[in-house]
């Protein structure tokens, strides 16, 4: 509530939330999307890196980097994190997804880039 009217505000709160003995990386992925909901994809990436750096085997931490890398426009880095996310124990389902739709997207844009360079020429 607090996030689209004050984010300064929702940032302290949300550090405080995390200042909390029982804070783990799961409240990091929460974070996480709560920005990215909202928009707010360089955020959402900072969380979601900590996230992944809290809990390195948690499939769910890698897709919800990847989401917010690919909100930023790292198509090969959220390539990445899809990948690694399938590789760990878990359901795949949103993870295969993200990876196809991302890797579709990644080849359009570098068919598009070629043809433009040959439009060029």
């Amino acid at each position: 509530v607090l996030l689209p009217k004050n984010p300064d505000r929702a940032r302290d709160c949300f550090d405080k939330s995390l200042a909390e003995p029982q804070a783990d990386w799961f409240d990091r992925v929460i974070i996480a999307r709560v920005y990215l909901f909202h928009r707010r994809s360089a955020p959402a990436l900072e969380f979601a890196r900590a996230a992944v750096d809290l809990q390195p085997s948690h499939p769910y931490a890698w897709l919800v980097l990847g989401r917010t890398q690919e909100a930023v426009g790292w198509s090969d880095k959220a390539e990445a994190s899809y990948q690694r996310s399938i590789e760990l124990p878990g359901d795949h389902r949103e993870a295969r997804g993200a990876l196809d739709r991302v890797r579709s997207f990644s080849a359009a844009g570098r068919l598009g880039r070629w043809f433009k360079g040959l439009l060029r020429r």
